[in-house]
């Protein structure tokens, strides 16, 4: 044994230890949080990630040094890790320097996706047979005339009917086909336009009710400068587009089969416009 040996000279602990070229166990686990918490680059690899990356780069360099290392190449050495642990991160992931990899997020969407199931199509087939044959001769034609025709005005004029009737018979129709199809549940109130033809035109309900208060204010109080409770006279009547021809010639060319969206596409005006001049003029 080395009588200059003293146990004063004796490390304090395992980390003070000289591991080579005079570092310390303790001094490379400082070093391994330095370089993982002044990584100044993006990376999704969290804080402990970087350190043991960190630490097993450190430890190799120094042990593969032949020459005691400076801090900061010990450092670099943590960083350089701390870099290709960040780029296999995410090659894996599906990402790159510049954001996601659309083909890698597409392939694995398709290859991973759950199979379609058909359950819910043939539930759904069956429960329509079933309340099919539970609704009424009158309304399966109602139904029936509107799914042919794919327009109101001329599913009533199969029916015989008029339009403002079969408004009203088909939302009957479709309340009961709502309340079999839900039996056994509360059917929430039915939602959105059913428009036919022209461009859809969604309702609001607040700006409607607002114009109905207006218009029976109006009608109520007057125009504002007659006498309170005396009606104001009506708004003239606006001048009608020349659309050129006349409405006669209109319901007579309905008459002979042409339908709506056949006669607008001859005129400036649409399908929506035809079907109101023709019935305003068969009254």
């Amino acid at each position: 044994m080395n009588s200059e040996y003293s146990v004063s000279d004796a490390p304090t602990s395992l980390e003070d230890a000289p591991l080579r070229h005079g570092y310390t166990a303790r001094a490379l686990a400082r070093l391994a949080n330095y370089a993982a918490t002044q990584y100044r680059y993006p990376t999704p690899l969290p804080w402990e990630e970087r350190r043991d990356a960190a630490w097993s780069a450190i430890a190799e360099h120094l042990y593969t040094a032949t020459e005691p290392p400076a801090y900061w190449d010990l450092i670099r050495a943590g960083w350089n890790a701390i870099a290709v642990h960040t780029r296999k991160h995410r090659s894996t992931h599906g990402q790159t320097q510049h954001g996601s990899a659309p083909q890698f997020h597409r392939y694995w969407m398709l290859a991973a996706a759950p199979a379609g199931s058909p359950e819910e199509r043939v539930v759904e087939r069956l429960a329509l047979d079933q309340i099919w044959a539970a609704l009424s001769p009158r309304n399966q034609d109602l139904i029936r005339a509107l799914y042919d025709h794919g327009d109101y005005a001329a599913a009533a004029e199969s029916l015989g009917l008029p339009v403002s009737s079969f408004y009203s018979l088909i939302s009957r129709a479709r309340r009961a086909f709502t309340a079999l199809w839900l039996e056994g549940e509360t059917p929430t109130r039915a939602w959105g336009n059913d428009v036919r033809t022209g461009r859809d035109r969604p309702k609001y309900v607040t700006t409607t009710a607002r114009q109905r208060t207006r218009k029976r204010t109006h009608r109520t109080q007057g125009s504002g400068s007659g006498t309170p409770g005396t009606p104001s006279p009506g708004r003239a009547p606006r001048n009608r587009r020349d659309i050129g021809t006349t409405d006669t010639e209109l319901v007579a060319r309905y008459d002979s089969g042409e339908s709506y969206r056949e006669i607008a596409a001859t005129l400036p005006i649409g399908a929506t416009a035809v079907r109101t001049r023709i019935l305003n003029a068969r009254t």
